[in-house]
């Protein structure tokens, strides 16, 4: 039987938004929204992103109006400048804001919202053995979380996912997890978002797997994966 959350989605029938992939870069004090369309018929469209913090609207990015042809997996980018956003950090996880994504016709009728994008205004980077968050050097304290702790599966109760993170952060003093391949929670991403705990996934590979089907689906099964959390700091 079903041992987890279940969820029915609607979705326009004309035009409906698929994904939001948030882009921010500290260097450059940028923001972008790449996004993209389950199905959206040839005509002519604007995007509209508000950012809100703690309810109320901080900022608004518009596109300009783009045409779109007869076509599959159409995507559409837009954003601009932000000079002054409040950092996502380890140290300062508080810092959270929510994007909230409008499909607008060319005459500013709205078509299609996308759900609410919790994220941080943040850059991770990579520079030889060093990582960089914010372009501070980032000293790791990482925890193997499941095989050096419990794993908390992901049919568990709101509570205990949100308790695991709150114990690998204030008891274990980690600010690192890594955790299995196999799905985490919402709950348990979330809860690291607020305390400032940075999680590193696997992503399953097929290299093994000799039957085409089963390759295509543990494709699409990761496609899924990296667009439910990529948004989270």
């Amino acid at each position: 039987g079903i041992c987890g959350a279940l969820y029915r989605e609607s979705l326009p029938l004309a035009a409906a938004i698929s994904d939001v992939h948030v882009i921010t870069s500290v260097k450059s004090g940028k923001i972008t929204f790449d996004t993209g369309f389950t199905t959206l018929p040839a005509g002519t469209y604007r995007l509209e992103a508000e950012i809100s913090e703690g309810g109320k609207v901080v900022q608004t990015f518009s596109s300009e109006l783009f045409t779109v042809k007869k076509g599959k997996n159409i995507r559409h980018s837009f954003g601009g400048l932000w000079n002054d956003p409040k950092l996502w950090d380890i140290d300062i996880p508080q810092n959270l804001y929510v994007a909230d994504v409008k499909l607008l016709s060319a005459e500013g009728e709205i078509l299609d919202r996308f759900l609410p994008q919790e994220f941080g205004f943040r850059e991770f980077s990579i520079d030889g053995r060093d990582f960089y968050l914010n372009g501070k050097k980032l000293r790791i304290r990482g925890l193997n979380r499941h095989q050096s702790y419990p794993y908390v599966g992901y049919a568990m109760p709101e509570s205990m996912q949100k308790r695991d993170a709150d114990i690998l952060k204030n008891e274990l003093g980690v600010n690192a997890v890594r955790t299995s391949h196999y799905p985490q929670s919402r709950h348990f991403v979330e809860r690291c978002d607020e305390l400032g705990l940075l999680v590193f996934t696997e992503i399953p590979g097929w290299q093994h797997i000799g039957d085409e089907i089963w390759k295509k689906q543990v494709v699409e099964n990761v496609k899924d994966m990296v667009e439910q959390y990529r948004n989270h700091p």
